[in-house]
């Protein structure tokens, strides 16, 4: 083979990919190394990151956990090595040696990344090496797989789940293949994410429907919280939860990778606990006695740590962990055959009556130019900004933030309405019959539905021009809670063939996590791309983001595709790095797409109106690959009330012209 950089590009895959002027100038930039028979070019465990393209003789990639050279970890001339450190930014994870006399051309990870960033067709292509090549999808695949395997079996096998949540290594757990270190950070997300009975539940019984024995399961079983998730959970005995999934994968995805999180993490407090004296004191005293050799046993950051967890429960917790050992039973019920409405149904139903209640005429008979609004939204701050409740407060508010030495009063607001809405839930909290009345909401044209059909999507309905906000056609806004993951598609759907013709902007007011930026930041999508099958959906293009640019001059907007997965805790930083670097996805989120993919659908079957506008803008709550800045820790108020309003203001400012808050 000539010893020509520029025609080695040309035969070697993905390579071959860039264009003629990229690999003339590439050829250019290539540094030429050589190396003698059983010389080491790298070993596992470096932070080199180059990338090597190989000219001549052969190299042997070693891997520690073979003892022997299989046939496929020998490189020969013509191809290349190196790429998974420069492409999924990790150390090396094998050791490359050379077998024969070698000549290679060796390009550097920073260059590398800018040809795929320039060159989509090259990235693509990359991608799907490392997909084959590298199997860094296997951990996510496997899981899932399992996950489904179980569903249609009808239990699961947690310590087969749990062995294969470790190979997923999540980048919110980096603590789960260590043997004795608390991840505190991890345990703090799924603790408030699970049933608060967790430590003391040894059954779990999941449906996707209410058993026709238990159609009003709130009735017969003490309902059970989970402070972190909208969840329905019933204690049907002492032991023995009922819990009622949501459509889809992503809701019982979400539960079990937090279940293997906190097995794992319980674990290690159990390692703690591993001595008769501790076991005694923990077991066998109350709560009011001397706890020194407990909090000797975990250390005080650990220590200060669990009770930041568990508060006034924590020796509680602390025995329930030492017997338990979960030993958790999981089964799983589908209703099959079932022929009587879906929750989403009767939920939707409940929202056509309360439409007729507040406007006094049926959505399928509304007036040819009636306009409705779907916003799905955290609902708060879409209330706030147009009711006028928290302005007749304010002064108040300010009273009491005053007197009471709050610290959001020492924070700068870029926007003094900000300072109150953080204020506002406090304030709310100590006083909580200054709530504004449904008798008042009504007058103003608000209605909120309190029965949410165990969907967890609560909802509200607004008149707009009940509020002051009259103009040439009447408006209507119906402002849902996050659904959760492919729960979207299912509720779009019905809220689109209840509403139909009428509906004139749908809009996706989200929290994500960002690969890009920091926290507080608002990311743009341009498209979605589906994680379970690599489906690329891309949105129109937004409107002029000036004025949301100019809304909020501290955090910088992020423009580009949104990657949506089935479950954070299922992504590790390999799988970040490649949705980062071969998709340019700018963050992460979990049901965008099952939206935008069902208005699609609707406007290609001439249900809604092609010209019906979408708006889709999520503010950052985490940056999972920035340690400190995940979902463990949370928002400040500075970092997420102005962000939130911002895109708040900007969507209701595009349906009502001239709206101010």
């Amino acid at each position: 083979m000539e010893r020509n950089p520029r025609r080695l590009l040309d035969l070697v895959v993905p390579f071959r990919f860039l264009f003629p002027a990229e690999k003339d100038q590439l050829a250019s930039e290539l540094v030429c190394i050589e190396a003698p028979a059983k010389g080491k070019l790298f070993q596992a465990g470096d932070d080199s990151t180059e990338i090597y393209l190989l000219e001549e003789g052969q190299v042997e990639l070693i891997y520690e956990q073979h003892s022997f050279v299989r046939p496929g970890n020998v490189v020969r001339a013509g191809h290349y090595f190196g790429e998974r450190a420069a492409l999924l930014s990790q150390g090396r994870t094998h050791g490359a040696r050379a077998v024969t006399e070698v000549r290679c051309w060796v390009l550097g990870s920073e260059r590398l990344l800018q040809l795929i960033h320039g060159n989509n067709v090259f990235a693509q292509a990359f991608g799907t090496i490392l997909r084959d090549k590298h199997g860094v999808f296997l951990p996510l695949e496997n899981f899932t797989a399992e996950v489904a395997r179980s569903l249609a079996q009808g239990s699961f096998n947690l310590p087969q789940l749990i062995r294969l949540y470790r190979t997923l290594e999540p980048a919110l757990h980096p603590g789960a293949n260590e043997a004795t270190a608390l991840d505190l950070g991890a345990l703090a997300y799924a603790v408030p994410r699970l049933p608060d009975n967790l430590t003391s539940t040894l059954s779990w019984y999941f449906t996707d429907d209410l058993p026709a024995l238990y159609p009003s399961p709130s009735h017969l079983f003490p309902k059970v919280a989970s402070a972190a998730r909208r969840r329905d959970v019933w204690e049907m005995l002492p032991g023995k939860n009922m819990v009622l999934l949501r459509n889809g994968l992503s809701d019982i995805l979400d539960f079990l990778t937090n279940l293997c999180l906190f097995s794992l993490e319980a674990q290690k407090i159990r390692h703690r606990l591993h001595d008769p004296m501790l076991v005694e004191q923990l077991l066998g005293q109350g709560d009011s006695e001397p706890l020194i050799p407990l909090e000797r046993a975990f250390g005080k950051v650990e220590w200060d740590g669990l009770k930041s967890i568990w508060g006034n429960k924590l020796l509680q917790r602390l025995r329930e962990v030492m017997v338990h050992h979960e030993d958790w039973s999981i089964q799983v019920e589908r209703q099959l055959k079932n022929y009587n409405s879906r929750r989403s149904e009767k939920w939707a139903n409940q929202i056509s009556r309360a439409v007729k209640e507040l406007s006094g005429v049926d959505p399928w008979d509304f007036p040819e130019d009636w306009e409705v609004h779907i916003v799905s939204s955290n609902t708060h701050s879409v209330t706030n900004c147009l009711s006028p409740w928290p302005r007749h407060l304010e002064s108040e508010v300010m009273a009491w933030a005053a007197s009471s030495g709050h610290p959001f009063l020492a924070e700068n607001w870029e926007n003094p309405r900000d300072k109150l809405y953080a204020l506002l839930p406090d304030y709310i909290r100590a006083y909580p019959e200054r709530v504004a009345s449904a008798e008042s909401e009504r007058s103003w044209g608000i209605l909120t539905l309190s029965d949410q059909s165990t969907t967890g999507i609560a909802v509200q309905l607004i008149d707009t021009e009940k509020l002051g906000h009259a103009g040439e056609t009447r408006k209507f806004l119906v402002n849902i809670d996050y659904a959760f993951g492919e729960q979207a598609e299912e509720i779009i759907y019905n809220l689109i063939t209840l509403f139909h013709k009428h509906i004139r902007s749908v809009n996706v007011l989200g929290k994500a996590g960002s690969l890009v930026g920091k926290r507080g930041d608002i990311l743009v999508p341009t498209a979605f791309v589906l994680q379970s099958d690599d489906a690329f959906h891309p949105l129109p293009a937004p409107a002029p983001l000036e004025g949301l640019a100019n809304r909020l001059k501290r955090s910088e907007l992020h423009v580009g595709p949104l990657l949506t997965v089935g479950g954070t805790l299922l992504q590790n930083r390999p799988l970040l790095h490649f949705y980062r670097n071969i998709w340019k996805c700018i963050g992460l989120e979990m049901e965008g797409v099952y939206y935008a993919r069902k208005v699609i659908d609707f406007i290609e079957l001439g249900v809604l109106d092609p010209k019906v506008t979408q708006r889709y803008f999520y503010y950052v709550s985490d940056v999972p690959l920035h340690a400190g800045e995940r979902l463990s820790a949370p928002l400040t108020a500075t970092e997420g009330v102005p962000p939130l309003y911002a895109i708040t203001r900007e969507i209701l400012g595009a349906i009502l012209p001239g709206f101010i808050d």
